[in-house]
């Protein structure tokens, strides 16, 4: 090996440590940099402006959970999944804002509603407590400290959902999604023996032997009271909807994706976070099958 060879491996040597060096020290910098005072504070004046609606996800999120009516493991969730379904949801519905905001919202419509009053209260002084108590070691504390994780404080939420009693809330909305299944099955057989007896009727009947005899005799056979224009349920139309967005899924999946949905919607209308008239919900009932 000559002399130059020699100092080519040697400069690359250099090189890549007086790169790593260069690297090591923008890491320093940088680090030192987010974990500066003026930097901590404002990392944390911005968690505390997300952490109400961080809150009020879980809240919404556990009454949610605990009102599906699954018991086989495939469709329990953690604490963590029900909240990125209920924020997902809220999403949807408010343009992409979160939850206070979807609180904040429904509240200026009915300043009445004391549920909602007191999930935004209760959303707001816990995160002030949180806050304050953060304050006073903010230029020392784990920066990730900053930043509000409802699994951390799960026996102050616990006693606040307690305080709302979250689990009559999640025992009435399930009784409401019950009630909504068992009456479209009712609809279901009804229409399945309907169609049945029309089946036999027109075997039997030997007038009918073109189009317009059919049209004629199906015409006899409709109820007084048959609507002219077909307005499906609004489970019906959430059922439909699961079905055409998962073509590949079977029966029971399809089954529980729009029991899943059908739930948000009661939770919903239990917490009048929106209007469920007549109207209201035939609208929604049709958004579905857009």
């Amino acid at each position: 090996m000559n002399n130059n060879d020699l100092d080519n491996r040697e400069a690359l040597v250099m090189d890549f440590i007086n790169a790593r060096n260069k690297e090591q020290r923008a890491h320093d910098s940088l680090d030192k940099l987010n974990n500066s005072f003026d930097v901590r504070c404002r990392i944390a004046k911005d968690e505390k402006q997300k952490c109400p609606g961080i809150i009020i996800d879980r809240i919404l999120g556990k009454i949610y959970k605990d009102a599906l009516p699954f018991e086989e493991p495939s469709h329990n969730m953690s604490d963590d999944d029900a909240d990125d379904e209920i924020k997902n949801f809220i999403a949807q519905r408010t343009n992409g804002k979160n939850s206070e905001y979807y609180v904040r919202e429904a509240l200026k419509k009915n300043s009445n509603n004391k549920l909602l009053s007191k999930i935004l209260t209760e959303s707001q002084r816990l995160c002030k407590e949180y806050y304050s108590e953060t304050a006073k070691d903010i230029a020392t504390i784990d920066i990730k400290s900053l930043m509000y994780n409802p699994n951390d404080h799960m026996d102050e939420i616990s006693d606040t959902l307690d305080n709302l009693d979250a689990e009559g809330l999640s025992e009435l909305i399930a009784n409401n999604v019950k009630q909504a299944l068992d009456a479209e099955a009712e609809r279901a057989n009804r229409e399945a023996e309907y169609n049945k007896s029309v089946e036999d009727s027109l075997t039997n009947d030997t007038s009918v032997t073109d189009t317009e005899a059919m049209e004629s005799a199906l015409h006899k056979m409709r109820p007084l009271n048959f609507p002219k224009v077909y307005q499906p349920s609004l489970m019906e139309s959430v059922l439909i909807h699961m079905a055409n967005a998962h073509p590949n899924s079977s029966k029971e999946e399809i089954f529980a994706e729009a029991t899943k949905e059908y739930t948000k919607l009661s939770l919903v209308k239990a917490l009048k976070l929106e209007n469920f008239n007549l109207l209201s919900t035939r609208a929604l009932a049709n958004s579905y099958l857009k």
